[in-house]
């Protein structure tokens, strides 16, 4: 099972003003604890490509992900 499946999230694709960018929506109140995620359908592609950086540089420079 994916992680989208897993968190039941879907992904819509949006284009306004020439940019391209994805809105993360619940699916069936799975996510319902974890409501922190909904900040996600707010950000821009730059914003979610510094998001995932950010996120990726902690996993690979922290020895103890727990």
């Amino acid at each position: 099972m994916s992680k989208k499946d897993e968190y039941g999230l879907g992904f819509v694709k949006i284009t306004s003003n020439g940019n391209t960018g994805y809105n993360c929506i619940r699916k069936n109140g799975v996510v319902d604890q974890n409501n922190l995620l909904q900040f996600l359908s707010d950000l821009d592609i730059l914003r979610t490509e510094f998001l995932l950086k950010e996120i990726n540089d902690y996993l690979n420079d922290t020895p103890n992900h727990d």
